[in-house]
């Protein structure tokens, strides 16, 4: 979303919303096969550890130990 400018860098918005989308996709089919008590945190997880990713990638956020 950052790079998107508040959505006004097309393709950026573009990908942001189709992230969004196939984000709650798997949600939903993870929620078919498991209980929502154990897909909605996996999906919290894996979404909190993408950002973590991304910020080191794309923006060369400093992390460490303590952090």
């Amino acid at each position: 979303m950052k790079l998107s400018d508040g959505f006004h860098q097309i393709g950026w918005a573009i990908i942001t919303i189709i992230g969004m989308i196939a984000s709650f996709a798997g949600l939903i089919i993870a929620s078919k096969h498991l209980p929502i008590g154990i897909a909605y945190p996996v999906w919290t997880g894996i979404g909190a550890v993408g950002s973590v990713i991304v910020g080191v990638v794309l923006f060369h956020d400093q992390i460490n130990w303590l952090t």
